[in-house]
């Protein structure tokens, strides 16, 4: 008899494409969970990034990022804003996760109400960005792995 994993989520492109959250909108701006703007961002002169894919290139104000455009805009280099080692695509990732444990087959029971550590999806998504300023390429690194071991 094989045992089911103690965790079941989401990997990043499956939030990006397909994946409808029902308690976090996808569009909301990133500084308003994490405590900052997304890791490891270019910025020019006028403090904004270069946002985009191809030749459809934008410059944006750091602080309108939405967590979609972190999963949408995954990778590192020109336009793309998932930082070292996808940090900022896998944060949103997990946080996407933790908010819909029990919903759309997702068990990921991080939050205390589910016998987790975390109070609330605020102190999980501090905690994480924490974590990520001091080591954003090991957390990249970790959550990616995390998200293979327990993908659904």
């Amino acid at each position: 008899m094989v045992s089911k994993p103690n965790k079941v989520i989401l990997s990043d492109g499956f939030c990006a494409q397909k994946f409808k959250p029902s308690s976090i909108d996808r569009n909301s701006v990133f500084t308003s969970h994490f405590s900052g703007i997304p890791i490891g961002l270019k910025l020019n002169q006028q403090g904004q990034c270069t946002l985009g894919k191809g030749k459809d290139l934008i410059l944006v104000n750091p602080n309108q990022i939405s967590l979609f455009h972190c999963l949408w805009y995954s990778g590192e280099g020109k336009g793309k804003i998932g930082g070292p080692k996808n940090v900022n695509t896998q944060m949103v990732a997990m946080l996407l996760n933790a908010a819909n444990h029990g919903l759309n087959g997702i068990h990921y029971p991080i939050l205390s109400q589910f016998g987790g550590p975390y109070a609330n999806l605020q102190t999980f998504a501090q905690f994480l960005y924490q974590s990520a300023l001091i080591d954003p390429q090991g957390v990249g690194q970790t959550l990616s792995d995390t998200i293979d071991s327990f993908h659904a």
